[in-house]
């Protein structure tokens, strides 16, 4: 308890315990929380990345260092770790480097910590390669929610293998030529019917609604073509 207030006792003008107290609190103390308070006020990044290093360590503790951690290439290796938690998110998060997200994005062991990755990232080659190729649905997803050519978004509905990326795809779409082609050659439901929902045509909604072969298209379509009407009727 005395080593927590005397960290907490540390103020703005650096008064109280100083660098190598904090680093001996950070390292050594027998209270996570005084050691956690520690690595929150210190300045060391060498002590940092030693704790942040050592796959050993305690969780929380751990944690603390990594959020307090510049060294790019040392947050990447610990993010892409199989020894997944918490740290390899805080390291995602901490991440800046473009390139080692990218590697990250498409490399890393974990499903979740890839999704991390790919919401930082901001190439949209980098995008389009992972919506087409990674082995998980929501990477996939994640990916297409990044991408904003429209172009390339169609191409992604049209002839993407996962469903759930092309419904993403879908979702973002807003040319109605595209959307109707997708209505016509689309075998998903999910996707057909999001379709429907992005659609603002009144004459294809029309037809969708009176002539596709499956009815809870034909009832979606029908639906959004009231409503539409409807709020036509208000203005």
């Amino acid at each position: 308890m005395a080593a927590l207030l005397a960290v907490q006792a540390v103020h703005a003008d650096g008064e109280g315990p100083d660098n190598l107290a904090l680093a001996e609190t950070a390292r050594k103390d027998k209270q996570p929380l005084a050691r956690i308070a520690a690595i929150e006020k210190l300045d060391d990044q060498a002590v940092i990345a030693e704790i942040a290093r050592d796959a050993k360590e305690q969780r929380h503790v751990r944690e603390a260092a990594i959020k307090k951690l510049d060294d790019q290439a040392l947050l990447a290796e610990i993010a892409k770790s199989k020894n997944v938690g918490q740290n390899a998110y805080a390291a995602v998060h901490r991440l800046q480097d473009q390139t080692l997200l990218a590697d990250i994005a498409t490399t890393a062991f974990n499903w979740q910590v890839r999704v991390a990755a790919t919401q930082k990232l901001e190439s949209q080659v980098t995008l389009v390669e992972i919506a087409n190729s990674d082995k998980n649905s929501s990477v996939r997803q994640t990916a297409v929610e990044q991408i904003t050519d429209q172009s390339t978004l169609a191409e992604i509905a049209k002839s993407n293998s996962d469903g759930y990326a092309r419904e993403a795809a879908v979702r973002r779409l807003k040319s109605q030529p595209a959307l109707a082609e997708i209505l016509k050659k689309e075998k998903a439901l999910m996707v057909r019917l999001t379709a429907v929902e992005r659609l603002e045509d009144q004459t294809l909604l029309a037809e969708i609604a009176q002539g596709d072969n499956d009815k809870n298209v034909r009832r979606a379509a029908a639906g959004k073509l009231g409503e539409m009407r409807d709020q036509k009727t208000e203005e």
